[in-house]
Formats: C-alpha cells, sequence, structure tokens
C-alpha cells in the first residue's frame, strides 16, 4: 500500500512515541492511531495529553537544535533533534509532518506519506 524505509520510519515514530512520552504527566496515556486521511495520503498520530506547545512556538519545532519553553516532565534532557529528524525523513517519503497543540491540552503530532501508486 505504501512503500517506505522500514529503518527511517521506524526512527520516526520512535522519535515521536519518546517526545510524547518525555513531555507526558505521570500515568498519562499516549494513544498512537494510524488511518486513511483522504483517498491517497495514510496519516501515523502521536497524541499525548501533556503539557502541549504555545502556538506561537510550534514554527520552531522542526528546526535543528531548536527547542521551546515547554520543559519535560521529569527533567528529561531535550537536545532539539528528535522532530527535525523526524520532518527530514518524512519529507524523504514525499510525506508532510505537523503538531495541532495548545499549552495545558496536550499535543498530536502527525505525519502523512502517500499511498504507493498502483
Amino acid at each position: 500500500m505504501i512503500s517506505f524505509d522500514p529503518h527511517y520510519l521506524s526512527e520516526t515514530l520512535n522519535n515521536l512515541i519518546s517526545n510524547a512520552v518525555k513531555f507526558s504527566y505521570r500515568n498519562s496515556e499516549v494513544l498512537i492511531k494510524v488511518g486513511m486521511n483522504g483517498k491517497n495520503m495514510i496519516r501515523t498520530e502521536v497524541i499525548d495529553h501533556g503539557k502541549g506547545i504555545s502556538v506561537s512556538e510550534q514554527n520552531r519545532l522542526f528546526k535543528y537544535f531548536t527547542t521551546t519553553s515547554t520543559r519535560p516532565t521529569v527533567g528529561e534532557k531535550s537536545t532539539g533533534l528528535e522532530l527535525a529528524i523526524a520532518k527530514k525523513i518524512i519529507l524523504e517519503h514525499r510525506g508532510n509532518i505537523g503538531v495541532v497543540s495548545e499549552i495545558d491540552k496536550g499535543a498530536n503530532f502527525y505525519y502523512d506519506l502517500p499511498l504507493s501508486p498502483e
């Protein structure tokens, strides 16, 4: 259905999941959803119920070595590399990546990958 490099795509998903855990409160859930997004794209979502990211800082999230004012919940380190790497991988797969988030309402990081031509 889709053509992808399993090593790089698993790295992307692992980056999104580890960030969701890192920025979530203890004992909260992280939800992973995969489904169709329109007729020609498959969407993968990683949804957390953590601190969230302000709208004004979301445009910086996918740049190398960039962090936001949101800090990990248990004091973990954040390098600002994971999301930039994820973006590079998804773009190389002809997809797109993004986030929907509000402060204190968690974050939904997603990526869309195109279906392979038949």
